[in-house]
């Protein structure tokens, strides 16, 4: 087995289908973005998901570089024991989740690579608390809201009117599968297939569904299949997938966590710093995007992949459009954005693993 997925004493095997997707040509690096609102300058650290995911590549960063230490990371709240007999009934019931919905690209094509660019936006306090009052306003959460509005953005740009989607959204699962101290990749994801028009509302009801039938049970045994088919199984799985849903939406959630706690290691001045945090896009999810909120500021990353045939300029009208959404458009314009092109981004950017 490749060393490069044993991240701690256990084989990370979720983390082996990131090793494969590498091998067929796509980035699995997750671009970590840390943003001065006095200086506007932004630092870069890279991260591959095949050694960590979200939780555990951010938790390393902010003990690693930032001073911060921990008690534990961020853990799954009421969780409730599930059997292994109704664990497979939840993988079937995900399964079924996962077969291809009649999604109608306007200008895709198949082919494998990396992202022009990223585009970072980064929200003021005030800017995010409007946001969150608007999730209250349409009947939805934070999530949901943008988790619509990305699937809007998706729709107008790159989507042939009435097309099916599919989005992805990951979930942390340390708590309910153990491994609180893991730093490898104890994420499952969430499918969300939409035939109509959603609303921040109907896809906060598909979220409380979801959690309510436990169906994340049955994604934890799926994204962890390596473990019974290996890594020739793996691949072999891999090369057969061609189109599986629009994009990934994961939301990092609010940092730092209560059980993070500053040190004299520290760095200085972090009430002025916002953290964001570009999940990386491949031609199965080439849409790319993650929210995460620190000290009540939210930022948005976004990557979108070449088989999209977009450049750097278009993903940033993307994001514009997305915060149109969310803000209206007055605001969305006021929102500290940056784009960074590739080659810009690598020439700065420190790699942690």
């Amino acid at each position: 087995m490749p060393n490069v997925i044993k991240t701690t004493k256990e084989v990370d095997w979720s983390g082996l289908k990131f090793l494969v997707a590498e091998e067929m040509g796509e980035c699995m690096d997750a671009i970590y973005a840390q943003y001065d609102h006095e200086s506007q300058d932004l630092d870069f650290h890279l991260i591959n998901h095949k050694y960590h995911d979200g939780v555990g590549g951010f938790t390393r960063l902010l003990v690693e570089k930032e001073g911060y230490d921990f008690q534990r990371m961020p853990v799954m709240q009421k969780v409730e024991k599930v059997s292994w007999f109704k664990k497979l009934g939840l993988l079937w019931r995900y399964i079924k989740l996962t077969q291809k919905c009649d999604t109608q690209w306007k200008n895709r094509i198949d082919t494998t690579g990396k992202a022009e660019g990223v585009v970072f936006a980064f929200l003021t306090r005030e800017q995010t608390k409007q946001l969150k009052d608007q999730a209250i306003q349409s009947e939805g959460t934070m999530n949901s809201l943008l988790c619509w509005a990305l699937d809007s953005a998706a729709q107008e740009f790159f989507l042939v009117p009435g097309s099916e989607r599919k989005w992805v959204c990951p979930v942390n699962m340390r708590g309910a599968v153990g491994k609180e101290m893991d730093y490898g990749n104890v994420a499952a994801s969430i499918i969300m297939n939409f035939k109509d028009e959603e609303t921040p509302a109907s896809i906060r009801s598909h979220f409380r569904e979801y959690f309510k039938n436990q169906i994340h049970f049955g994604a934890w045994l799926y994204t962890n299949m390596a473990r019974f088919v290996g890594l020739k199984g793996t691949r072999k799985v891999a090369k057969k997938i061609k189109d599986v849903g629009v994009g990934v939406f994961s939301n990092m959630g609010a940092w730092p966590q209560e059980t993070y706690h500053k040190t004299s290691q520290t760095k200085d001045n972090q009430d002025f710093k916002a953290w964001a945090v570009a999940p990386p896009a491949s031609q199965v999810l080439p849409v790319g995007c993650a929210a995460l909120e620190w000290e009540g500021r939210l930022s948005l990353a976004l990557q979108l992949h070449p088989c999209l045939q977009v450049s750097l300029d278009q993903s940033n009208d993307f994001m514009l459009y997305t915060l149109k959404l969310v803000l209206g458009e007055t605001e969305a314009n006021q929102v500290a954005k940056k784009a960074v092109a590739r080659a810009d981004l690598m020439s700065r950017a420190q790699r942690l693993a």
